[in-house]
């Protein structure tokens, strides 16, 4: 039996760009996904903190009208009386009254 030598060749030039470019394409793809990853649960923390100033203002103007009988007149009064505190740059909270005895109308957007 004769053994048979497996010769080796170098690369063509075609495959060797190729190589060299794979990885950069793979990390760009990793990185385009941890980017919408990241902008994603930003997103959601944005949408807990509208939800959770909302629900604070609701639960102080409750508090209110379990001690005073009546809704607060403004969205001070709460902040005054009743510590409400939120970050004026960020939220903006519209806050209707109709009446004394009926829950106001509250909104809070982002600005």
């Amino acid at each position: 039996m004769s053994r048979q030598r497996i010769r080796f060749s170098a690369p063509s030039s075609k495959h060797c760009w190729l190589g060299r470019l794979l990885p950069f394409v793979f990390g760009l793809m990793l990185l385009c996904w941890f980017w919408f990853i990241a902008a994603a649960s930003l997103s959601s923390a944005k949408t807990q903190q509208l939800q959770q100033l909302e629900q604070a203002v609701r639960r102080s103007a409750v508090h209110c009208y379990a001690f005073e009988g009546r809704y607060p007149a403004t969205l001070q009064e709460l902040e005054e009386r009743y510590a409400l505190q939120y970050d004026h740059s960020q939220f903006r909270v519209d806050y209707e009254v109709f009446a004394s005895n009926l829950m106001p109308v509250i909104t809070v957007t982002m600005r």
